[in-house]
């Protein structure tokens, strides 16, 4: 993608543009589907104010009468068109052009007919936004939205217009050296951007080329400021490595003459409006088939380097089954020695079972817990950590694989022949949650909506649906009004627990041991004895749970009752 102006670029180029529009009539406003905004003025000489939309590079321009900027047609991975716009802009004047703080937002102001509008031009990749407001900067329309840096600023119309958060960053006047010196600029050439408001990735590795070359990054920062606040600025478009600009076209406008490693030509044009003009044109007129090949080759490199990331840490897995082989001979050391014990240590020292020179081992305890309770819970750490490592494994397994799938994608997308139908499946590929051909949508539980409840769900074998209720008030419409007379019931023995229902429905077959195991499995993990190895769990059908009268809610009684050991784990 090409690259804009940053905030402070912006300044400039919102004064070039007051002096040329401040006065001038509005005759025309059009919206098209290729994320172009037009405003035509009256006079020969006034122009076309351009916005172009585009989430990767949102500009601003006012191009020469009668050119009409090229027709384009949306890119792969973007988001909806423009809505139709009607105009109540005609015949408007402009009276004034503003940046809103040391950000990339425009506010063109028009008046006429008593009436005042004001148009918010949010140039910040990769959410430009477009408002219409009235005087009092109520929203009339909402003319292009791509999103907001936060969730809780949501923009709507009849409510009133607010700018964009300021980052927290410091202002670049009030840095100081000592803030600046302390960086580790020589290995991230970025950190401006991230640390000082209004200063772009751009501009960010031009002050530090500047900085490493005179040896004090805090004196470039201020000859940058310096030249910034003195209005010392001329209109750079410069070439730049695919490396540094990822889309087309490779181009760069700054208003300042970059130094940086990767610009390949540089040109000095007479204005940043005439900059940023040129670029609007070059990238409408690129071919889609060449946009589409270049935005679904920058997913596929993000998703590579995530995959690369995510298989460098092969370490994860070696070390979560060290952890449950380690709380394992605890537990193990414990129960061979629970003659020797008393509640209430914080620490035992105990010989070690699986040595055979008989040494000892220092085992931190729960002072608290009985000797009983505290190997139980080491036994529990155990299964805890061989689930962390199996997962790890699972994790492992299946970013090697989609890192195979995306770098054969990727070579794909190089080849001399490819079409944009076939771009478009690969983008949809690409974009495909990870997991997706794992999960399954659930479907809608009509019953549980009426009722009010969202109990956790689990799949056992054979296919039954396993329900577990989330709280005392869940528990109770679960078992009592949700369940079926011939549902099986769970719940853990002489323990505070969740209710589990195991939905058996209409069917005639009986549910195997197997599932009825590893219900009971989650009523005990879902109870107060999780942390114990077996826990006794009490099933019955449905029918045979009642109420218990003038009791609290999740209170119940049975008149039936079967029970077996198991260890609690889930699915």
């Amino acid at each position: 993608m090409a690259i804009g102006l940053d905030s402070l670029g912006t300044t400039f180029l919102v004064r070039e543009l007051g002096d040329l529009l401040r006065g001038q009539i509005i005759k025309s406003v059009s919206l098209t589907d290729d994320r172009v905004l037009t405003i035509r003025f009256k006079g020969r000489r006034a122009g076309v104010l351009t916005l172009l939309a585009e989430p990767s590079i949102p500009m601003l321009s006012l191009m020469e009468t009668g050119s009409e900027p090229p027709r384009s047609r949306q890119a792969i991975l973007d988001i909806p068109p423009m809505p139709r716009f009607e105009d109540p802009l005609k015949g408007m004047e402009v009276t004034d052009i503003s940046q809103i703080e040391l950000d990339r937002v425009v506010l063109v102001t028009a008046e006429g007919g008593g009436k005042v509008y004001r148009l918010y031009f949010e140039l910040i990749p990769p959410f430009p936004n477009l408002y219409l407001t009235d005087e009092k900067d109520m929203v009339l329309a909402v003319l292009f939205r791509a999103g907001t840096r936060t969730r809780h600023r949501v923009l709507e119309k009849r409510k009133l217009y607010t700018p964009p958060a300021v980052q927290d960053k410091v202002h670049p006047v009030d840095v100081t050296e000592e803030d600046i010196e302390a960086l580790d600029y020589a290995k991230d050439p970025d950190i401006l951007s991230r640390r000082i408001l209004g200063i772009g990735p751009l501009l960010s590795r031009e002050i530090v080329a500047r900085g490493l070359k005179s040896g004090s990054l805090h004196k470039a920062l201020k000859g940058m400021i310096e030249d910034y606040r003195k209005a010392r600025s001329s209109a750079y478009l410069s070439g730049m490595a695919s490396t540094i600009s990822k889309n087309p076209p490779y181009l760069a406008v700054t208003w300042y003459k970059p130094s940086i490693d990767g610009v390949k030509s540089i040109e000095r044009v007479e204005s940043l409006n005439a900059a940023v003009g040129t670029v609007i044109d070059k990238f409408l007129s690129t071919s889609k088939l060449e946009r589409m090949r270049a935005s679904v080759h920058r997913h596929l490199s993000r998703e590579i380097r995530r995959a690369k990331k995510a298989v460098a840490q092969t370490g994860v897995a070696e070390e979560h089954e060290k952890d449950s082989a380690t709380y394992r001979k605890y537990g193990e050391i414990i129960l061979a020695n629970l003659g020797r014990m008393k509640k209430g240590s914080f620490t035992a020292r105990l010989p070690d079972i699986h040595s055979t020179s008989g040494e000892k081992i220092r085992i931190p305890l729960e002072p608290k817990l009985s000797p009983q309770a505290n190997a139980d819970v080491y036994f529990a750490k155990a299964r805890k950590s061989t689930r962390r490592a199996a997962r790890a494994r699972q994790k492992t397994e299946e970013m090697q694989s989609r890192l195979a799938e995306m770098i054969t994608l990727e070579e794909k997308t190089t080849a001399p022949g490819i079409t944009e139908a076939r771009l478009a499946e690969i983008a949809e590929t690409v974009a495909r949650p990870r997991h997706a051909e794992t999960e399954e949508k659930e479907p809608l539980d009509e019953k549980a909506v009426r009722l009010g409840i969202r109990p956790r769900r689990f799949t056992v074998t054979g296919g039954w649906t396993v329900m577990v209720g989330k709280s005392a008030k869940e528990n109770d419409i679960l078992s009592h009004k949700y369940a079926s007379p011939s549902d099986l019931w769970f719940h853990a023995r002489q323990a505070q627990g969740s209710h589990v229902v195991l939905k058996r429905g209409k069917k005639k077959a009986e549910v195997p041991k197997q599932a009825i195991l590893e219900a009971a499995a989650i009523a005990a993990h879902y109870s107060k004895a999780r942390t114990s190895k077996h826990v006794a769990v009490s099933s019955t059908e449905k029918r045979y749970v009642k109420k218990v009268r003038k009791g609290p809610p999740g209170m119940a009684a049975m008149l039936r009752e079967k029970v077996v050991f198991v260890d609690p784990a889930i699915p």
